[in-house]
């Protein structure tokens, strides 16, 4: 017996209930639809990393995340308030690169009649770097003496295992 099903979402403007054989296992009285009020999905994850200055390297910064992540959004966080950057963002797999660009575009914390605004998350292709760097190439505004803050944004990826017996099963890696 079920009082819910939950439906997969769809376009359709009608649904058809059938059942297998000739006849309902038992007669159908009522059939009520509610609608999911907001789509809801998958929990996002993020990792925010606050970056290094590059010796040598005029207005670059450096991130080092705990580990690969699958990063498909992220959003840089400036220090100070009325600060406005033209930034490129690039990842890589090793700390001296190759380096590859990632995000190219303006980055800013202002207040604006009272109200603080801030860039939002950006989207970028899945990108599973360990090390990523913003060099900072035109702005108003001091980044120092507190460097920016990178948040990272992705989707957990998920693994599934099925057994076709009931035995005990060790995972290692």
């Amino acid at each position: 017996e079920h009082e819910r099903i939950a439906l997969t979402p769809s376009r359709s403007k009608y649904l058809r209930l059938s059942w297998d054989g000739d006849a309902p296992p038992a007669a159908v009285v009522a059939v009520e639809a509610q609608f999911q009020r907001e789509r809801v999905g998958p929990k996002r994850l993020s990792v925010t990393v606050r970056g290094q200055r590059v010796d040598g390297e005029n207005e670059t910064y450096a991130f080092d995340t705990p580990g690969l992540v699958p990063a498909d959004r992220l959003q840089v966080q400036l220090p100070t308030t009325h600060t406005l950057i033209k930034a490129t963002l690039s990842s890589a797999d090793k700390a001296e690169g190759p380096w590859h660009e990632v995000m190219d575009g303006r980055v800013y914390r202002i207040i604006e009649q009272g109200q603080e605004l801030t860039s939002p998350s950006v989207a970028i292709p899945t990108t599973s770097a360990r090390f990523w760097r913003m060099e900072v190439h035109t702005g108003n505004g001091d980044l120092e003496p507190d460097p920016p803050i990178l948040k990272l944004e992705y989707l957990p990826e998920q693994l599934l295992f099925v057994s076709k017996e009931e035995s005990v099963h060790q995972l290692a890696y």
